[in-house]
């Protein structure tokens, strides 16, 4: 489900490539054919534009409100180097949706060709990423499972 431009002009034409930019100390650009779901797979809505949370303090989650500004979110002194996204399976299109997968107690999990660039400029492309939305992971941007540690949870 679309939900269209805030301002009531017409739809945003949908980029040839999926592309997530991570933003020193603040949020996840995302432009591209974005499916938003959840663990079950119900498609909760369908962007071609977004700002995404990564400090876990949002009140709009998983969108970014600026609240990593407040909270001092930092990238902390390593982020993580080296590729963490699988390669597209074989036989699989390099076009097409993106499902980003919102867990609710945990990452996000990207899945589909995707091209992400890091807070350092370098670029990851493959087909599938779980990447940190709780702020809390020592391998940002990808997810370590830090979220256990401190009981992340979007209600």
């Amino acid at each position: 489900m679309d939900e269209g431009r805030k301002d009531g002009g017409p739809a945003d034409a949908v980029p040839a490539a999926n592309v997530f930019r991570v933003l020193r100390n603040g949020p996840l650009l995302a432009r591209g054919d974005l499916v938003f779901a959840d663990e079950a797979g119900a498609v909760l809505r369908r962007e071609t534009a977004a700002a995404l949370c990564r400090c876990g303090h949002s009140g709009n989650k998983p969108f970014c409100d600026g609240s990593h500004r407040q909270v001092g979110f930092t990238e902390g002194e390593a982020a993580a180097p080296g590729d963490r996204l699988q390669p597209i399976a074989d036989g699989a299109a390099g076009s097409g949706p993106v499902t980003v997968i919102l867990k609710p107690t945990g990452s996000m999990r990207l899945l589909g060709p995707l091209k992400i660039i890091d807070a350092d400029g370098r670029e990851h492309a493959g087909g599938r990423a779980s990447l940190c939305r709780c702020g809390a992971s020592r391998t940002k941007p990808w997810c370590d499972n830090a979220h256990r540690d401190i009981e992340f949870r979007v209600d």
